[in-house]
């Protein structure tokens, strides 16, 4: 690894725990907030890429936040979902 690969690296987790420290004074949660600040943090840092939702849970302390960012949308086709139905036999 090369001392810019090293540097890059050290910078993408100061991004990380920047967004995460953000999250947690914020006390709101919001996906569009989450994806502007994630983009705002990767232009501070001049990152090559956006930093993940599971990079950032790496540095995130507080619970009820790191359960939203682990839960994935389910996406529905002609806004049909899904349900399962069980009934006693």
């Amino acid at each position: 690894m090369s001392s810019a690969d090293a540097e890059n690296e050290k910078q993408y987790e100061r991004a990380c725990a920047e967004i995460a420290e953000a999250l947690t004074a914020a006390r709101s949660f919001d996906m569009k907030h989450l994806n502007r600040l994630k983009k705002d943090v990767s232009r501070k840092y001049g990152l090559r890429r956006i930093p993940k939702n599971s990079d950032v849970l790496k540095t995130l302390k507080d619970i009820d936040l790191r359960e939203h960012l682990r839960r994935k949308p389910m996406r529905t086709a002609s806004g049909v979902a899904p349900v399962a139905v069980m009934s006693s036999p």
